[in-house]
């Protein structure tokens, strides 16, 4: 497998970072789990293939240029006006070598509430009264039929085994221990709801220029984080693979000059604490 360098990290604030000796493994393949940051879509492109390219906005969704298509892992039949970051699963077969795999993962209550808000906007009329009259209870009730409906439990853990998000599957199915392997092994994680903090952990591993706009996220669902809505949600599978991937996540931040942009109070309802102590069913 190939690999490539990038460039000496420039940090907003002029800092500078000790940069690992890795390289990005090329062809990158990028799971892309729906609802969990299609702005790394830029990012990826800008540092492997585009070095002076801007960040736009929406993210772009031109073709790749030529000297890039071997970059990346391609797939049959994407999204044609999507060259990259197709929400399609690992492959079920690819159990030993994933150093390739770049992702992010997301708290499941999150991820399940930018699905509903952004998919299911005009359906449940969001933005006008209908919606917004509803008890906090009728509302919650809505969210969960719709994630019912369309199988959205274990979404992020589904995909990492094979599954595509919205297919049904039994639990018994979701080996959660597996999934916890191959996101262990994976070249980069990061946490969506820590978005500035995983751009730059990024770079920390595998050079590249961080620049202010790399730390937004530039298809922001709109929903506030400290809504009161799925207050008490469960998804034991998505929470016990987002606790694998927080814990990886944290100590690769920790000690860096990127754990100045963790958001400490994203994880208001998931402290730090909950989510080391969040135990793995190894039969799962």
């Amino acid at each position: 497998m190939l690999s490539i360098p990038f460039r000496t990290v420039n940090f907003t604030n002029r800092e500078k970072v000790r940069l690992s000796t890795r390289h990005l493994p090329v062809p990158v393949e990028w799971m892309h789990i729906p609802k969990t940051g299609t702005s790394f879509r830029d990012v990826l492109l800008k540092a492997l293939c585009e070095e002076d390219a801007p960040i736009v906005m929406p993210a772009r969704i031109a073709p790749l240029p030529t000297k890039c298509k071997n970059l990346f892992v391609s797939h049959e039949n994407p999204r044609k006006n999507w060259p990259i970051g197709h929400h399609i699963p690992l492959n079920p077969s690819q159990t030993t070598d994933v150093t390739n795999v770049v992702t992010f993962i997301r708290s499941p209550r999150h991820r399940l509430l930018s699905q509903f808000f952004g998919v299911q906007g005009d359906q449940y009329k969001l933005l006008n009264s209908s919606f917004s009259q509803l008890s906090v209870r009728e509302k919650n009730d809505a969210i969960l039929a719709f994630a019912n409906k369309y199988h959205y439990q274990g979404c992020q853990t589904k995909m990492v085994l094979g599954v595509r998000c919205q297919d049904p599957v039994g639990p018994e199915k979701l080996r959660i221990l597996d999934a916890c392997k191959r996101v262990n092994n994976f070249a980069f994680v990061g946490i969506t709801d820590q978005w500035e903090a995983s751009v730059c952990l990024f770079h920390h591993l595998f050079g590249g220029n961080f620049g202010q706009e790399e730390g937004k996220n530039m298809r922001k669902t709109l929903f506030p984080y400290t809504s009161n809505l799925l207050v008490e949600y469960e998804d034991e599978h998505d929470f016990a693979l987002f606790s694998c991937a927080w814990k990886r996540f944290y100590n690769q931040v920790r000690g860096t000059r990127c754990e100045q942009f963790l958001e400490k109070d994203i994880f208001s309802e998931l402290s730090v604490q909950q989510l080391f102590s969040t135990s793995v069913d190894h039969s799962a």
